[in-house]
């Protein structure tokens, strides 16, 4: 569970497994629940058109108006709870690397223009630890290139005419 959706993982008619993903109703008042429902929506939408980029899940269905989205079940070790052995740390660096590549090309050649991932951290890669390749499994969080840039001219505030600050 984050703070915007809880993800399930979810065993097919077919013995495949996929995750839904469904807004964390809880954590809001009903009032704020298109609120939610928006950030899904969102989601899903940059997921559909990512089709082409193997950095991030597949979208197998989900619902326009931000109830529900199912995805590619992403089977692995999240980036941040592996114990990397010497041996294994180049390789390992070389498929972050490539990782950060395809998904810097497929954010930036977007369709609807250029985005920004804001929640690029281990703890949202998960890696196969066989094949060594990652995917990026939230992007929530991505914007619009347009919408970092801040709105103030205040100049003691981090990021006024600049991008605004992200983790």
């Amino acid at each position: 569970q984050g703070g915007q959706g809880i993800v399930f993982c979810v065993q097919n008619r077919n013995g495949s497994r996929s995750s839904l993903k469904v807004p964390s109703y809880g954590t809001r008042s009903q009032e704020d629940y298109w609120l939610l429902e928006h950030g899904l929506a969102k989601e899903s939408a940059i997921l559909n058109e990512l089709v082409n980029c193997d950095a991030v899940p597949f979208l197998i269905k989900y619902d326009q108006s931000g109830r529900y989205m199912f995805r590619e079940f992403v089977e692995g070790i999240r980036l941040s709870e592996l114990t990397i052995f010497d041996d294994f740390k180049l390789p390992l660096l070389k498929n972050l690397l490539n990782t950060v590549q395809k998904l810097f090309m497929a954010f930036h050649c977007s369709k609807r223009g250029c985005y920004v991932i804001r929640d690029f951290k281990p703890a949202n890669l998960i890696i196969d630890p066989c094949r060594l390749t990652m995917k990026l499994i939230d992007v929530g969080s991505a914007r619009p290139e347009t919408d970092m840039l801040s709105k103030t001219s205040r100049p003691y505030r981090l990021g006024s005419g600049k991008w605004l600050y992200w983790a």
